[in-house]
């Protein structure tokens, strides 16, 4: 994610291969559905946090996430704690019925406020991926809950390696 998130090359119409385009799909997004089992979008505006979340960890070697381009997919997941660390994973709840929301990485505090880096978060007039401070509660987002990343690390292995 830290590698997106300071990602600064851009296309030929001056737009960040870490954001979504104005005119048409950013095909570096478009690639992060591949991690879900989602039918790819058609049009660039799609959320796409939880389809990036589940990219990283398929190419960390984590255990798959859930394979879902929904955020509130990451709700049900196994992990929760009430102390988060550097590294948890942040699932988020937005608008009155709270079907709706947020995934991201827990970075740490900053003051009151979360620091979450994610993708199509947005900073500036672009939802991109970044690390971003986010209110607690602000308006209608509101954290649903920390998942310990390490509780989707496949197990050791328990056999010796051999060449």
């Amino acid at each position: 994610m830290q590698y997106f998130a300071s990602l600064r090359d851009v296309n030929d119409q001056c737009e960040a291969y870490n954001a979504g385009w104005a005119g048409r799909w950013n095909p570096v997004i478009h690639s992060f559905f591949d991690a879900t089992d989602t039918e790819i979008p058609s049009k660039d505006n799609s959320y796409w946090c939880a389809a990036f979340l589940n990219w990283c960890l398929e190419r960390c070697a984590y255990k798959p996430g859930t394979r879902s381009s929904s955020s509130s997919s990451f709700r049900g997941l196994r992990g929760r704690t009430n102390s988060p660390r550097r590294g948890d994973i942040v699932v988020f709840r937005d608008g009155p019925s709270g079907c709706q929301g947020h995934v991201g990485i827990f970075v740490g505090m900053q003051g009151t406020q979360l620091l979450v880096i994610g993708g199509n978060q947005k900073k500036g007039e672009h939802y991109s991926v970044n690390t971003k401070a986010l209110p607690v509660p602000r308006s209608s987002l509101r954290v649903h809950s920390f998942l310990r990343t390490t509780d989707l690390r496949p197990p050791l292995s328990s056999g010796r390696c051999s060449a």
